[in-house]
This record gives structure tokens, C-alpha cells and sequence, in this order.
């Protein structure tokens, strides 16, 4: 869109609708003149409210997001660096999750994720409980993911993982062992790629 600026307000009553058309056909041209291009200021601090999905682009020394200068756009709560000026592209998103809570959990599989909607590795799971105890194993596909079983318990445990997943499969959680366990908490994290 081509920049648009007002003009000056006339004084006399009689001058404002001319210039009340002239401004409205000014603005017309500026929104159907839109370019097919993005300029962007260097920023030397952080945007105070970022949104998802906000560009920027940072000066990589006095605000560095993460990867040093270039440009970042917010996702997951997070700049990812997007390729060109020679910096390369941050291809992998960290950081997501997938979390929930089992208030009254039994032996049995859990499904947690059915159909993921992309691809990524799960990098460490985490549990706790409010009161009891139970074991917790999972799965991709029905197939147990490697790394051990969580022990849940009222303290929190973390186990480090590396298992892949793609878009459409299956992430499930095996409780076994019971003993009056409650309120299961459980999070999944995992990096993904970005497309």
C-alpha cells in the first residue's frame, strides 16, 4: 500500500466537502495502489505487545531475539529468525508443547494427540500428581517412545527424549501401576519444522 498522508484541513465551512472528496479519492488510491513489498525499520528494542504472527526486524546487537541481526516473525511465543541476509533460516520451532491433566486416571491408554497436525520430535515429557502414584509410558503409533517410563508422583518428573513423530500420527500415554493416583498432569514438549 502506497503511504497515504492527510492533508490540510481547510478553515472555511464551504472548502469541506471538496476537501472531503479530495482526501476520501486520496485514500482510494493509496489502498488500491498496494505494493508488493515490505519495508521494515531496524529495531533496536523489542516490540512492548507482540502478537503472533508480528514482523520485525531487529538490529542483532543492542536487541538480539535470538539469532543476531535480521528479520523474526512471532510464533509459538517466540521470534524465529525467517532466511535471507546471508544469516540463514531458523527451520525448527522449540518450545511447543502439549499439556493436560487426568483428574481421575486408571490403567489404561490415553489418547493425548490423535492426528498431529505436523511433524517433530518429542524432546522431554513431565508428569505429576497431586496424591498417589502411577507409571506413565509413551507412545507414537502404539509404539513406546524410548527413554523410560515417567514415574508419577507428587514430585514433578522429567524424562529427556528423542523421538520423531510426522503429521498424522498418534501420541498416547500408558498408565499402569495405579495407586490412587489423582490429578495426572502431564506435558509433552517438542520442536517441530517449519515449512
Amino acid at each position: 500500500m502506497s503511504t497515504y498522508t492527510p492533508g490540510q484541513v481547510p478553515f472555511g465551512v464551504a472548502d469541506l466537502p471538496g476537501f472531503l472528496n479530495q482526501e476520501l479519492a486520496n485514500l482510494r488510491l493509496s489502498i488500491e495502489s498496494a505494493q508488493q513489498l515490505l519495508a521494515l525499520d531496524t529495531l533496536f528494542v523489542e516490540p512492548k505487545r507482540p502478537r503472533e504472527g508480528n514482523i520485525v526486524k531487529a538490529d542483532g546487537t543492542i536487541w538480539n531475539p535470538n539469532s543476531g541481526a535480521g528479520v523474526y516473525i512471532r510464533l509459538g511465543g517466540a521470534w524465529v529468525k525467517l532466511g535471507g541476509g546471508g544469516g540463514g533460516a531458523s527451520t525448527t520451532q522449540t518450545g511447543e508443547h502439549w499439556s493436560g491433566l487426568i483428574m481421575t486416571p486408571i490403567d489404561k491408554t490415553y489418547m493425548l494427540v490423535l492426528k498431529a497436525p505436523h511433524g517433530g520430535t518429542i524432546t522431554e515429557t513431565t508428569t505429576k500428581s497431586t496424591a498417589g502414584t502411577c507409571t506413565a509410558n509413551f507412545s507414537i503409533d502404539t509404539v513406546t517412545i524410548t527413554g523410560g517410563a515417567n514415574s508419577v508422583s507428587t514430585i514433578e518428573q522429567s524424562v529427556t527424549r528423542t523421538a520423531v513423530f510426522a503429521a498424522g500420527t498418534d501420541i498416547a500415554m500408558v498408565v499402569t501401576a495405579n495407586s490412587a493416583c489423582t490429578d495426572l498432569a502431564f506435558t509433552l514438549k517438542y520442536t517441530r519444522t517449519l515449512l
